[in-house]
């Protein structure tokens, strides 16, 4: 668990010392989407930490697009 986490800090740290000073001089929205994306790999690095199976985006991605999915595949599936 210590090596993932200084593993994890390290890599932070590359990025955020490479992208800071690019994002300062970012738009407003830009600064929005890269503090998202951030976000996210923060959490799903939490969860690779810790080694729980929290909910990734497989499962947001599942939930979201499988019930307009099955009822596609219902309706193009032939009757017999």
């Amino acid at each position: 668990m210590w090596a993932k986490t200084a593993f994890l800090l390290m890599i932070y740290l590359v990025i955020l010392a490479s992208d800071v000073p690019k994002v300062m001089k970012s738009r407003p929205k830009e600064r929005v989407a890269y503090i998202s994306i951030m976000l996210i790999t923060v959490y799903l690095g939490f969860d690779f930490v810790l080694g729980k199976h929290w909910p990734d985006l497989n499962t947001l991605i599942d939930y979201v697009l499988k019930p307009p999915s099955d009822q596609i595949m219902k309706y193009l599936k032939p009757s017999s």
